[in-house]
């Protein structure tokens, strides 16, 4: 079976990958998409899925997703954005079935589930990913965030996510005292969903 052949298999039944097979997975999903995958040089992203009025995303953002719905509201924005591909990076198992997604309405070839991250290598994973140039969003916890000096690091991670043509979503239980949220929004309220958005990044 040849390499197109193989990631062509791996993507019809949406690629699950442990963290240590991270880089060779990649390696072989570019060599498959290259030829599909135009370099992205738009800084746009969308909108905000159900804000009204619209608010923009661009790379290079940082969004927080707060609340019960957090898993609902990727899901959306994955629905929302047809041809955007995505990586889910989780510290565990997958919150959310794949097959759940799917009946939402998105293709789950567009989705690279990575599992079982662990928390002290979340840099270098966000960063292999977002430098493969392959996704429009990256979904992940808060634990995968570098916890040392880590103005310096989060302020890395816009700045390569933002040369990609990135856009990165958190979804966290609770408010992340992290540097550099641009973006905070709270589902699964009563009033439903809230906005909060920073010039220069919130910090609690």
């Amino acid at each position: 079976m040849n390499l197109r052949s193989q990631v062509t298999q791996l993507i019809a039944c949406s690629v699950f990958v442990r963290y240590r097979f991270l880089m060779s997975s990649l390696v072989l999903l570019k060599a498959a998409l290259q030829e599909q995958a135009p370099v992205r040089t738009a800084r746009s992203l969308g909108t905000v899925p159900g804000s009204n009025p619209a608010l923009a995303l661009h790379a290079g953002q940082l969004v927080e997703v707060l609340g019960s719905g957090r898993w609902a509201f990727g899901v959306r924005l994955l629905r929302e954005q047809p041809h955007a591909r995505a990586a889910w990076i989780a510290t565990g198992a997958l919150p959310v079935f794949p097959v759940a997604i799917e009946q939402e309405g998105v293709s789950l070839d567009r989705i690279l589930f990575i599992e079982r991250a662990p928390p002290e290598e979340g840099l270098e994973i966000l960063l292999s990913v977002l430098r493969s140039r392959l996704f429009e969003w990256v979904l992940l916890e808060p634990a995968l965030l570098p916890r040392y000096r880590q103005d310096v690091q989060i302020r890395k991670i816009q700045l390569a996510a933002e040369e990609c043509g990135s856009g990165i979503v958190l979804l966290s239980g609770a408010p992340t005292p992290s540097f550099g949220v641009q973006i905070r929004i709270e589902t699964g309220g009563a009033s439903g969903m809230r906005i909060e958005k920073a010039k220069r990044g919130l910090s609690l």
